[in-house]
């Protein structure tokens, strides 16, 4: 929404040390914001801290604040760490079985 904007506009300026630094600061204000979590994790992805990421999805994907966005991301992370079987699995949740193959 739009209290995300000025984080995601430091992420899509491809500023991401000082986007991990803001979306630390908004998880800070809100703990349970679920789009706060996903950006952060996508965030410490791009400065090379995929286990970090993964860690905080997992954390997300294993609650009631589960969403599409966050699982396929999660897919994302786990395949780039190579464990394709858990990003097949986790896809197939909600892509159709053609699109994850």
């Amino acid at each position: 929404g739009s209290t995300l904007f000025p984080y995601t506009t430091l992420f899509r300026s491809g500023d991401f040390d000082k986007a991990v630094a803001a979306y630390r600061k908004a998880l800070e204000l809100s703990p349970g914001n679920v789009a706060v979590r996903n950006n952060l994790a996508l965030s410490l992805v791009q400065v090379g801290k995929l286990d970090d990421g993964i860690k905080i999805l997992e954390g997300v994907v294993n609650s009631e604040d589960s969403t599409v966005q966050t699982r396929q991301n999660l897919a994302m992370f786990l395949a780039l760490k190579g464990r394709f079987a858990e990003a097949e699995r986790l896809a197939g949740e909600d892509l159709p079985p053609d699109a994850v193959a």
